[in-house]
């Protein structure tokens, strides 16, 4: 959604699911004024991304599209 596709880097682990997931809740938020209920499931879903891109900027590296996606998936789980 925000990136495209990424075709040339398909299968190698490099592709960053966070943009596909911030857009998501950007569409969540929209949606947030007709079903208040959906927003806080935007503000979570911010809140992760906030909270993984906040892990990479204190110095851990990316650790690329399927650790990413795990590690997402695993705090929306708890």
């Amino acid at each position: 959604p925000v990136h495209g596709s990424a075709p040339d880097i398909a299968g190698q682990n490099l592709a960053d699911p966070r943009a596909t997931l911030m857009s998501l809740a950007m569409l969540l938020e929209n949606l947030a004024h007709h079903h208040p209920a959906i927003g806080s499931a935007a503000q979570h879903l911010h809140d992760l991304i906030q909270a993984d891109l906040a892990r990479e900027a204190n110095g851990d590296p990316f650790s690329g599209t399927r650790e990413t996606g795990q590690r997402l998936c695993q705090w929306l789980a708890a």
